[in-house]
């Protein structure tokens, strides 16, 4: 499926026509695939505003054989025609937007900050192989060639996946009529945010990355205007496991050996408040659990296997602030923290003997049984969301005291914290691989209302794992 976009592009009078790919693309509420991407898609099956005059050099009636290219660096002046602004203000890398359409010719604005937002970004420059004396191309199988050839690969090596399945799209530009004349075989790959008019993240570098992994999540996600919990691997299809049974809150389940945990209005009750379950993988089905605390709203329910117990978060009434619980049994609950403010989202470190939770707006730690409560964080922003890396020695959390919700890292004692992400798009929910090298996180940075992200444990390498609308993410055993 090709989506075509009637407009015609000059970078500083040199580029024209410019074909771009439709994408698969999970929002909020919608479930859109390939055919309601053509229906969104601004002016997909538009032509030109503008007629195109006749070339000015003499036209061969033959018929053009296809025409062939190669990629060159970016740098290099093409030999067959005279230096261009392309080749001397746009390169690789660069981002730019759309500045103004100039006589029905869309005309790209000047290179911009990538960090920022921009619609689009360099991936690719090339060369076609066509003779200087070659006529102008008006046919479809032209830019279609390019982007067979060349663009279509490209988007595979520059963003990990097929343009068919990203959340952003793919264009390719090619010369306007008069730098054709003019000699110029210059065109591009670029990706292209606003299609379908997502947010106007950065969706190149940021999306890029080289990053696999064979591990699979389960985590919240909202197709056709329903919300599960879905299983996936990186760049598969969603799974659904609850099938509608459940309004799945905004937290992010705990995964076992045999079943996750999640927390989610009481099922079949017009009662307020919310109860945690079990889903077990082998049964598919549901089980609510007795925490001992009936008719208070429960969230982050976690297992605590040395006790054994459950640790979880309540609160009696939407009055009350949250507290952090722990249940051995029906009558055994205690509560493990009574501030005067919100502590929730807990999580356990790996060898179980102590909670790392939030309390307000900072990141606390304390025992098991609720002694030794110590602050890691204090910085005057919002720190919440915590996971603890698999051997216990760092947390990473989300932040927002850089001005957006980052993701953060520090030592289990709260010491050296540092911002891995540093985007202008908001990053929350991070959580561990396995081995600790890798760290998944949720961003609406790609032009969606969130997709799952990973990156090295240091920050670099930011990769897809998800191409569809997924948050709230655990690594299944």
């Amino acid at each position: 499926m090709k989506q075509r976009v009637g407009v015609l592009l000059v970078v500083l009078a040199l580029f024209g026509s410019a074909c771009s790919r439709g994408t698969t693309t999970v929002t909020e509420g919608s479930l859109a695939d390939t055919d309601s991407a053509d229906s969104n898609s601004a002016d997909s099956d538009a032509t030109p505003a503008t007629q195109q005059p006749e070339p000015i050099a003499p036209v061969d009636e033959t018929p053009t054989p296809a025409p062939s290219a190669t990629p060159v660096e970016p740098t290099p002046v093409p030999t067959v025609a005279p230096a261009t602004s392309w080749a001397a203000d746009l390169e690789v890398g660069d981002c730019f937007d759309d500045a103004a359409t100039v006589e029905g010719e869309q005309e790209a604005g000047p290179a911009t900050d990538c960090q920022g937002e921009h619609e689009y970004e360099i991936f690719m420059i090339g060369r076609s192989s066509d003779p200087a004396d070659a006529p102008f191309p008006t046919a479809e199988a032209f830019t279609d060639g390019l982007f067979d050839d060349f663009c279509d690969p490209a988007t595979i090596e520059f963003a990990g996946a097929p343009w068919e399945v990203l959340p952003f799209g793919t264009t390719v530009w090619t010369p306007s009529e008069t730098d054709w004349l003019a000699g110029d075989r210059t065109f591009a790959c670029t990706a292209q945010a606003g299609l379908r008019d997502e947010n106007k993240y950065k969706v190149g570098t940021a999306a890029g990355g080289t990053l696999t992994t064979d591990e699979g999540i389960v985590a919240r996600g909202t197709v056709s205007g329903q919300r599960d919990y879905f299983f996936s691997f990186q760049g598969s299809t969603l799974y659904p496991l609850t099938n509608g049974e459940f309004d799945v809150a905004n937290t992010s389940p705990e995964a076992l050996n045999v079943a996750f945990l999640f927390a989610a209005p009481l099922q079949g009750s017009d009662e307020p408040g919310a109860a945690a379950y079990s889903y077990d993988y082998d049964t598919g089905r549901a089980t609510q659990l007795d925490t001992g605390l009936n008719g208070y709203e429960i969230a982050s329910p976690r297992f605590a296997v040395e006790l054994p117990a459950f640790i979880f978060a309540a609160r009696e009434t939407s009055d009350d602030d949250w507290d952090i619980y722990v249940s051995r049994s029906a009558t055994g609950v205690v509560a493990l923290t009574d501030s005067d403010t919100d502590d929730q989202w807990p999580t356990i470190t790996p060898d179980g003997s102590q909670i790392v939770y939030q309390s307000d707006d900072d990141i606390w730690i304390m025992n098991l049984d609720g002694t030794d409560k110590r602050q890691l964080t204090t910085d005057p922003g919002g720190d919440f969301e915590s996971a603890v890396s698999p051997d216990g020695s760092t947390v990473v959390f989300a932040s927002d005291r850089s001005g957006n919700d980052d993701i953060w890292m520090m030592n289990i004692d709260g010491s050296d914290q540092r911002n891995l992400t540093n985007h202008p798009g908001n990053e929350a929910w991070p959580f561990f691989s396995r081995d600790g090298s890798l760290i998944y996180f949720q961003t609406d940075r790609l032009g969606v209302s969130s997709n799952i992200m990973l990156m090295e444990s240091d920050g670099s390498n930011p990769s897809y794992y998800s191409f569809e609308f997924m948050t709230n993410a655990a690594l299944l055993p």
